[in-house]
């Protein structure tokens, strides 16, 4: 993805489960720390995912979640951290968002919905004439995909699907 947008990616800096790729990643330096060892930025950045993934949660009406709905919360999370300017970055205009990808979020499209709202989604785009066939499908909001679109995620209450795109038009 650095890549791709026009960045040089000299060093990464990673825990030990990646020291098997050390000298696999060409032209990039891999520092890998030793056992029982952090790399202070990550855990840092890991920890205020954590914190995000609990304040949402904590607003949800439900007592439990499936795990699809919870690594839904966590991409949901990362989405709005990097949706804005952070204080200690390296520009005080742009996002990181904005600066590794060039896309912006949109009030009008990715703020339609709250996580976890109740949604009835459609089944088929395609209209039927048949009484007996269900058009839509209860599910769970799982957020905005972010693309320029405005599709969300939602995932289903009937077959635990979390793959069903819907834009909210």
């Amino acid at each position: 993805l650095y890549k791709c947008s026009g960045f040089r990616v000299w060093s990464c800096f990673a825990d030990g489960a990646f020291d098997c790729i050390r000298h696999s990643v060409e032209g990039v330096e891999v520092d890998t720390c030793g056992h029982d060892e952090h790399v202070g930025d990550i855990e840092r950045a890991v920890h205020t995912v954590k914190e995000r993934m609990r304040c949402l949660r904590a607003g949800l009406p439900y007592a439990r979640l499936p795990r699809r709905v919870v690594a839904a919360l966590a991409s949901f999370g990362v989405l709005w951290l990097n949706a804005f300017p952070c204080r200690s970055g390296i520009s005080s205009a742009f996002s990181p968002r904005t600066i590794v990808t060039g896309t912006t979020v949109s009030y009008r499209l990715h703020c339609r919905l709250p996580f976890g709202a109740y949604a009835e989604v459609h089944d088929n785009p395609s209209p039927s004439n048949l009484t007996d066939v269900a058009r839509t499908t209860p599910a769970l909001c799982l957020g905005p995909t972010g693309n320029h679109r405005g599709t969300y995620l939602s995932y289903s209450l009937r077959t635990g699907d979390p793959s069903t795109e819907v834009p909210y038009n």
